[in-house]
């Protein structure tokens, strides 16, 4: 009865993760769902046979678990920059993550403020720290739901927590939970980023892992026009590096003067 209980939980996990298999960060990996759909296999055939014995059960109950257990959601890479999109209803759609002038974290509509980058830093155990790069801090404490304080974040690894990242049987979405912690969740009432304790409430609580373009590369092409001036507006706050010189420029004929 317990095996077939778990086949039954574990076709209408295999129906909901169809369109979830690929490369892209949070699908799942093409290996580890035909490992599952391997084990439903021996686990049917089994409970088809008028002679099973106990053993060929409890070999296919764990063979089915293993294969579960083992799904592999495809992780994002250390070095490059993501947002943090939510995937839920409810208004939240798209918004992302990002940190704010206190320290905490919020979601909102799409910006270029650097505050929505962030970076995966490998913590082992197949475990991450969540890196913001305009704050130049890392995730440590989550807001407890309906009560607490913000989000916060930690300045070094020492106090920052641990994040595991699965994906929730949907193309690219995934689950965020901190180590010791409950879920990140997109809390729609406030804007805030919280901690739910309710992992069966895969809505508020599903983001997509977005590579994008790393800032520290990006180029801009500047057209000088018949008045003799062109004007570059990034939207965001920049650093000039210290080893970097920023000079206006004029132009004489074909020559640009500094």
């Amino acid at each position: 009865t317990e095996l077939q209980e778990l086949v039954d939980k574990v076709n209408a996990v295999k129906a909901g993760y169809q369109g979830a298999i690929g490369t892209a960060v949070g699908n799942l990996t093409e290996e580890s769902v035909t490992a599952v759909a391997n084990a439903l296999a021996t686990a049917n055939s089994i409970l088809a046979l008028d002679g099973r014995t106990p053993a060929q059960i409890a070999e296919a109950h764990l063979a089915l678990q293993a294969a579960i257990d083992g799904l592999v959601t495809v992780q994002p890479t250390e070095g490059k920059f993501y947002t943090i999109a939510s995937a839920c209803t409810g208004g939240r759609e798209g918004k992302m993550i990002y940190v704010n002038t206190g320290g905490g974290m919020n979601f909102n509509t799409a910006g270029t403020d650097l505050g929505y980058l962030f970076q995966f830093e490998a913590a082992g155990d197949g475990k991450f720290y969540m890196y913001n790069v305009a704050k130049d801090r890392y995730l440590s404490t989550a807001k407890a739901h309906n009560g607490g304080q913000e989000e916060s974040l930690a300045e070094e690894t020492t106090g920052a927590k641990k994040v595991t990242i699965k994906n929730l049987g949907r193309e690219n979405v995934v689950g965020l939970w901190p180590e010791g912690g409950a879920m990140i969740h997109a809390e729609a009432a406030t804007g805030n980023v919280v901690a739910w304790d309710n992992e069966q409430n895969n809505n508020g609580s599903a983001w997509r892992i977005v590579e994008v373009e790393d800032p520290t590369t990006t180029s801009f092409d500047l057209k000088i026009g018949e008045a003799g001036y062109a004007t570059l507006y990034l939207g965001c706050a920049v650093t000039v590096p210290a080893a970097v010189k920023a000079f206006p420029v004029t132009v004489d004929g074909e020559w640009a003067v500094f």
